[in-house]
């Protein structure tokens, strides 16, 4: 019994811990890349409302992967609060 529930443990854990895809910051060389070194690079203006919405899309679709997270760390505290529940029935019943 003990294996089976080590492995459950161990999947929890591996859907819980899954990489997830975060960005935080833009990467320089591909800014320099796209805005400036070009045949027609951009104002200045341009590059800050490109960069904007740029950042507005990488939070956008963090908050998503965050979500997913906290939603699995929940379920796993639910699944954990129901297995010490249930260890303290066998250890009051004895059996």
């Amino acid at each position: 019994m003990r294996s089976a529930a080590s492995s459950e443990w161990q999947a929890l854990f591996s859907a819980i811990l899954w990489l997830h895809r975060l960005e935080f910051t833009a990467n320089p060389a591909n800014g320099i890349e796209s805005y400036i070194e070009t045949n027609d690079p951009l104002s200045g203006g341009e590059i800050h409302r490109d960069l904007s919405l740029h950042m507005h899309d990488s939070y956008a679709d963090n908050l998503v992967g965050q979500k997913q997270l906290a939603t699995r760390f929940r379920i796993a505290g639910v699944l954990l609060t129901l297995e010490v529940v249930l260890w303290l029935v066998d250890l009051a019943t004895g059996t």
